[in-house]
């Protein structure tokens, strides 16, 4: 069996070398690329095969949907997981309508994280088709989330 592969991204290299740290005892999972910017995670992506990719959600460079946009046009096939210290259910059902595949909060320990990979990489991957959302969305909170999607300010 190959070991899954995966690319970490995080703007704090502490929470990227501390999951790779974990990881690294299990046979199973590869860290094929930690990344610190937007930008190497991108470019890693256009030239190599991935997994799953575990991602911060908001960085200084980007907010976490207009991230799993990006990552969907250039890899349809990778599993993302969402690692955030995010508590927030609305942001969280945002992103997962956004694409991402999972959520871990950081609050619940690295351990989870394992967890999710594995069960995350177990499932097909299906496109994500129009989820209707649990709570009721004005026309303006709707508006926004699309701004968000497309990478723009809410203004």
């Amino acid at each position: 069996m190959k070991p899954i592969r995966l690319v970490l991204y995080d703007e704090h290299p502490i929470i990227t070398d501390a999951i790779q740290h974990y990881l690294s005892q299990y046979y199973n999972v590869k860290v094929q690329k930690i990344c610190c910017s937007v930008e190497d995670l991108l470019n890693h992506l256009k030239d190599h095969q991935v997994d799953i990719i575990i991602t911060g959600i908001l960085s200084s460079d980007e907010i976490g949907i207009s991230l799993i946009s990006q990552i969907k046009k250039l890899n349809k096939m990778a599993k993302i997981i969402a690692f955030s210290s995010i508590s927030s259910s609305f942001t969280i059902q945002t992103i997962m309508e956004a694409g991402a595949d999972a959520f871990v909060s950081k609050k619940t320990g690295i351990e989870n994280l394992f967890n999710k990979i594995m069960e995350v990489n177990l499932k097909e991957k299906i496109p994500c088709t129009n989820i209707k959302p649990t709570v009721k969305l004005t026309n303006k909170e709707k508006n926004i989330i699309n701004l968000l999607k497309q990478g723009k300010s809410s203004k």
